[in-house]
Formats: structure tokens, C-alpha cells, sequence
């Protein structure tokens, strides 16, 4: 019936929370949204090879084993990581959003600000001054 989850008697455990979890209403609604570019709803090859792995439990191809913080990579990491996961991304996924609903809305002086420049042998003295590298 339309609504209803499918019950399966042949699942192992491990699968069984994720099958639980996939099975529920809209949860394959992004499998199936158009691609426009203009919303950002767009996945290239990778993403969209990473999105099914994360989906279905598989290791993801391609990530290095230690994060840029220096612990252990995992997705939960990346996900969580403010040195080297994700966290910038998503910032500057809903920065760069909010920039062209506040265009979009009529205001004219909304400017995203350009990412700054490596350090290059300067040597910056005040002891609030960010010296490490990010890793974006």
C-alpha cells in the first residue's frame, strides 16, 4: 500500500537500522530532484558515486585514511571536522546561498568575500593573528 514501509524478513542486522532508515518516506527524494544548476542541485560523478556509497553504507573510494587534523579519517570525521571535513564547505555552501536570496530580494550591496591568500613568509607579530594553514 501506498505510504507504508516494506517489511523484509531477510535483513541482517547491520543493514537492518540503514534499510529502516532508507525505507522511510522521502528519504530517496534527492535521487530523483531535478538537476538545476541555478539551485545548486547538481551532483558531478564523484558526488553522486559518494552520495550512494554514504547512502548504503560503503566505504568511500578515494579518502585519505588521516584527516588534516591529523586524527583518523572516517565520514563521521569528515563530517564533523572543522579543520579538514566538511564544516567549511557547508558554511560556505549556505553563505554563498544566502548572498544570492539577499540579491535576489533587491539588495545591492551583498558581496561574498574572495578567500585570503596563503601565507608566504610574512610574519605577522599581534598574538590573535590565525597562522595555520586551512585546508579547504
Amino acid at each position: 500500500h501506498r505510504g507504508q514501509r516494506v517489511q523484509s524478513s531477510g535483513i541482517n542486522a547491520e543493514y537492518g537500522g540503514r534499510h529502516e532508515e532508507l525505507s522511510t518516506r522521502g528519504a530517496s527524494t534527492w535521487i530523483t530532484t531535478l538537476p538545476l544548476q541555478e539551485h545548486g542541485f547538481v551532483l558531478n560523478k564523484q558526488e553522486w558515486w559518494d552520495a550512494m556509497a554514504m547512502r548504503y553504507g560503503f566505504e568511500l573510494e578515494g579518502v585519505p585514511p588521516t584527516c588534516g587534523c591529523r586524527k583518523s579519517n572516517s565520514i563521521e570525521h569528515s563530517l564533523s571536522c572543522a579543520r579538514g571535513g566538511f564544516v567549511y564547505m557547508r558554511h560556505n555552501q549556505l553563505r554563498d546561498l544566502t548572498a544570492n536570496f539577499l540579491h535576489e530580494a533587491g539588495c545591492k550591496d551583498v558581496v561574498v568575500e574572495p578567500r585570503l591568500l596563503p601565507l608566504t613568509g610574512e610574519v605577522l607579530s599581534l598574538k590573535t593573528a590565525n597562522t595555520a594553514n586551512e585546508h579547504f
